[in-house]
């Protein structure tokens, strides 16, 4: 259902089923739950299970806007259901990176099947409580537990210098990247550009809506392990050619990437072919739209760093 463009509309879920890990299994599998005038799950028979939902849409007009998302679209989508088969049913997103190493720079092209974006990283409680304040102020609601880990579609990664978003209220977040390729773990940097209309009444929905830009040079994890903590994360909104800093901050702020990928693994490692985005940092003077995102990951130890920058074209919203 996460990756088929079908809306299920019921009563919830029979009362007789655990109801809690049906909510964690749509959740795995990136099927969004949504209520429809109510923040509660409906039993089937009964209004409230007791069980609160992430997601609320109050209008058909909130739902029909839901429904247009756009998906991924590999060519499976196209097919009939009686001829999918289970290799359709993974979208690989072949991205052509640039390793850098110590000694030694070559391309490194990785097929990127499954993208997770973990939230709420802080290791820092206060500056993590900082920026649940801010989304606050814009109407998303607190998280239920930190971290959480969202999964969105790999066709929304993209190394280009430029995105379109529906609207304007969208906006972008620099994160580290951890990509695990061939049993080895890179680094890189990204923007998890997120709709924060949408994100007030969905933050997975949300993170479907944008997609996320990633520098083209990573490193190899193990060339940066060691001085972890001293790495650097800043961001630079620009709008109608003036250029501010954005965000600034050491990864110490974030759980380590060990950390964030044994509590997504329940203690393994990523499976090659994924990526992750590693948490971010508070906006300074609070999140606000740009028409142009400019962020970097500094390594000040082996003096180098890895940047991008991406312009953002708003669509018309129609209707």
């Amino acid at each position: 259902m996460g990756r088929t463009p079908i809306a299920v509309v019921c009563s919830g879920v029979k009362s007789i089923l655990d109801l809690p890990k049906t909510l964690e299994v749509l959740e795995s599998e990136n099927v969004p739950v949504i209520g429809f005038g109510t923040a509660a799950l409906p039993a089937f028979y009964a209004r409230d299970s007791g069980l609160k939902l992430e997601q609320r849409v109050d209008t058909p007009e909130e739902a029909a806007r839901i429904l247009r998302l756009p998906w991924a679209t590999p060519s499976w989508r196209r097919k009939s259901p009686s001829r999918l088969r289970n290799s359709d049913m993974t979208h690989r997103n072949n991205l052509s990176f640039t390793r850098i190493g110590r000694n030694k720079t070559k391309p490194l092209g990785i097929a990127i099947e499954h993208a997770v974006i973990a939230g709420w990283t802080g290791r820092d409680v206060a500056k993590m409580e900082e920026h649940i304040e801010e989304l606050a102020k814009l109407g998303i609601k607190r998280p239920a537990a930190t971290p959480l880990f969202y999964r969105v579609a790999a066709a929304r990664l993209t190394l280009a210098g430029r995105i379109e978003a529906s609207g304007g209220q969208s906006s972008g977040e620099v994160e580290f990247v951890l990509i695990q390729d061939g049993g080895d773990l890179y680094i890189g940097v990204g923007s998890d550009h997120t709709d924060r209309e949408v994100e007030t009444y969905g933050v997975t929905v949300s993170k479907q809506m944008c997609d996320k830009p990633l520098s083209a040079a990573i490193w190899p994890y193990r060339d940066v392990a060691g001085h972890w903590d001293e790495l650097v994360v800043r961001s630079w909104a620009i709008t109608s050619g003036a250029r501010r800093l954005y965000q600034e901050g050491g990864v110490a702020a974030m759980r380590t990437p060990d950390d964030l990928i044994g509590r997504y693994t329940d203690g393994g490692g990523l499976s090659d072919g994924t990526l992750m985005f590693g948490g971010t940092l508070p906006a300074i003077g609070g999140i606000a739209p740009a028409d142009r995102f400019e962020f970097e990951l500094v390594d000040p130890v082996l003096g180098r760093r890895l940047t991008h920058a991406y312009d953002i074209i708003a669509l018309p919203i129609a209707g």
